[in-house]
């Protein structure tokens, strides 16, 4: 096959035999590809090699040594290499994506600081970091004289020091587009794409992350955030998992079981609600149902759930609007961004399909004014809303290395009025918790259910402050509560709380 003809690529024949001298893994991590055909009799030519980076002699001489043969690379670019891997190996577009090879996590503790590191070994050693450390998003911020590397640990960003200085930081950050298939030579926009990665544990078990980017122009180039997505640790959640004490996972599966009506669960961004959503919908899968939903953007992919991601043609609205015509049995709305979307909620709520959502308050009973205030009138409220979960994330004190302390009296008293009686406990700081005091976070929710007498307060435009009396009367737990009663068994600390819960006294 040729290419065409105004192309590098359009120049050399693509011999599948001979192509599939390299690895595919390889020549997906390393954007090359074998052009032409090997002679098996001629070995002193030089055989000609697609690549991205031909003036990386590191990645020519892994080239050389496996092929046993001395290369000439060839400039292609980024859709020529897709191009010429999609025909060697019978690939479809969407298989010759960017594949990171499998990459070894034990011994990668500290970054190859060589100025001259080529730009592939540097975001391999970013991103393999990034997993040791458990991160869930890598920042990669670029100034006029420095670059910023951090990375968001339990919640908390954390700066490391690394080799990206204003150099070399172009040519990563071009790596991650190359690997998103996004066009490197594109004016500065914002842009967003994908790509993935297998990596090596402790034990020799190889598991798939996906990565999420961003990039966004900056007055010195570019700023990149990475999420990291660790699909076989998020799907493999359940409800018993999430850390809901057992009268509120109570209260949220009797919701979840309810033949229609909205559930709606709430918290800032990063605490957690995408990961209750799906280990909810877990647990309704089942032949018997079809579940679909509108997400933005999609976290991971459900086996048998028909998954939407909103875009500049389609609203969570049209989605939603469009859903109810596919006769689901579960509909999940990413957010409930405005009118228009809540009251498409509440009628396929009212109209026989349970339908789960997010929704931006301080607190579950705060979704009563929410939705009140996007035009939601109290009689159709009433009658379509369950309940709804509130939620934050705590970091937890380090086991090894924990220890009884005093917390500061300002601190204190934000959340007691007297002398709470037990002692307090929170991490010293060690290498097991890169000496923070913390490792993990764990989950603290509140469950508000809308039963006969609060739907009967709700219908005569009861306040919302009646309405959490009502609430309380009836098992309601608040949030803070559920907080202080963690720091009391040791699990966090009460600054921990002051920073995720609003305080309970204000002096």
């Amino acid at each position: 096959m040729r290419g065409d003809s105004f192309t590098e690529l359009g120049q050399f024949e693509i011999d599948p035999e001979s192509a599939r001298q390299l690895p595919l893994e390889f020549c997906q991590r390393y954007h090359c590809c074998v052009l032409g055909r090997i002679s098996p009799v001629n070995r002193a030519a030089a055989i000609p090699v697609g690549m991205l980076e031909p003036d990386n002699d590191e990645i020519v001489r892994e080239i050389e040594l496996k092929l046993g043969r001395r290369v000439r690379p060839v400039q292609l670019n980024a859709y020529e290499i897709r191009t010429a891997i999609e025909t060697a190996f019978g690939l479809s577009g969407e298989e010759s994506g960017a594949l990171l090879a499998p990459t070894t996590l034990d011994h990668l503790r500290s970054f190859d600081f060589r100025p001259d590191a080529p730009p592939s070994r540097i975001l391999d050693d970013i991103l393999a970091i990034a997993i040791r450390s458990r991160a869930t998003d890598i920042h990669i911020e670029t100034y006029r004289k420095d670059v910023d590397l951090r990375l968001r640990c339990d919640g908390v960003l954390r700066q490391l020091t690394s080799p990206l200085s204003p150099d070399n930081v172009k040519k990563v950050i071009s790596r991650i587009k190359v690997l998103c298939n996004l066009d490197i030579a594109a004016k500065p926009q914002p842009l967003d794409g994908r790509f993935s990665a297998r990596y090596v544990d402790a034990r020799g078990q190889q598991r798939l992350v996906h990565f999420r980017v961003s990039i966004v122009p900056a007055p010195h180039g570019e700023d990149c955030v990475i999420r990291v997505l660790d699909g076989a640790a998020a799907i493999q959640l359940s409800l018993d998992r999430l850390g809901m004490s057992p009268s509120a996972l109570h209260a949220f599966r009797t919701l979840l079981h309810c033949p229609s009506g909205l559930i709606l669960v709430t918290g800032p961004t990063g605490s957690g609600k995408t990961t209750t959503l799906y280990a909810a919908l877990r647990e309704l899968m089942g032949e018997t149902r079809k579940i679909c939903t509108v997400e933005d953007p999609i976290e991971y992919e459900l086996p048998k759930v028909n998954q939407k991601q909103v875009d500049e043609h389609n609203s969570f609205a049209d989605y939603a609007r469009a859903f109810l015509r596919q006769d689901p049995d579960v509909l999940l709305i990413g957010e409930i961004r405005d009118e228009e979307t809540a009251q498409i909620a509440l009628r396929a709520g009212m109209t026989g399909q349970l339908v789960l959502a997010t929704l931006h308050t301080q607190d579950a009973i705060g979704t009563v004014a929410r939705l009140r205030s996007l035009g939601v009138d109290d009689e159709l409220l009433s009658t379509v809303l369950l309940g709804a979960v509130s939620q934050r994330l705590l970091r937890l004190n380090c086991r090894n290395c924990i220890e009884q302390y005093t917390p500061r009296a300002e601190t204190l008293v934000r959340f007691y009025r007297d002398d709470p009686g037990d002692p307090f406990w929170r991490g010293r700081g060690c290498p097991d918790c890169d000496n923070t005091g913390y490792f993990g976070r764990l989950g603290i929710f509140e469950v508000f259910v809308v039963d006969d007498v609060v739907r009967a307060a709700i219908e005569r435009h009861a306040t919302v402050e009646q309405i959490r009396e009502l609430a309380r009367e009836r098992g309601y737990v608040p949030l803070v509560e559920e907080a202080l009663e963690r720091v009391r068994r040791g699990h966090t600390t009460v600054s921990e709380v002051e920073r995720n819960v609003r305080p309970l006294y204000y002096v």
